[in-house]
């Protein structure tokens, strides 16, 4: 049986090394796996021609703007999730450290659609303006989800259901 490292704070139990680690890196699997989806689609023309995002486009009146927009709007609350801590009250000094590391990766998630982009015409695609101000209305509107959700306890009642 694997050491104790710390005690669950709900459940007062010992909780292993191997448990720990699968709960750090489950988020940072999934961001990297969506980062990958996200530049696939955004790198080739799903538009043109038949496939699912097409059959979607057409029946929801969808143009790529809208994709720009919710690929970013997860992607920044996805980098949040994942570089942040929740925040508790037993740390003054939480509040200030949250709001840097949101200022520094919403910098990153911004550098990323400008880099995107400026990428896209390596591939085939235009280099669209339109496109990058629905990616920074979608990061925008990630960051306010994620506030949102700070603000009404929303990671910790998640925890709880766990």
């Amino acid at each position: 049986s694997p050491t104790p490292l710390r005690r669950d704070s709900k459940a007062k139990q010992p909780v292993s090394l191997k448990a720990l680690m699968a709960r750090k890196y489950k988020k940072k699997l999934l961001l990297i796996f969506y980062l990958t989806g996200l530049f696939f689609m955004t790198h080739t023309d799903l538009t043109s021609g038949f496939s699912h995002v097409n059959f979607i486009a057409q029946q929801f009146y969808l143009s790529d703007k809208a994709f720009h927009f919710f690929g970013y709007m997860g992607l920044m609350f996805l980098v949040l999730l994942t570089a942040t801590q929740p925040l508790e009250k037993t740390d003054p000094n939480l509040r200030a450290k949250t709001a840097r590391r949101v200022v520094t990766w919403s910098t990153v998630v911004i550098l990323y659609a400008i880099a995107d982009e400026l990428t896209q015409p390596m591939f085939g695609r235009s280099c669209d303006m339109i496109d990058f101000i629905a990616d920074a209305m979608g990061i925008s509107i990630g960051q306010v989800i994620f506030a949102a959700g700070e603000a009404f306890g929303l990671r910790r009642s998640i925890k709880r259901l766990r």
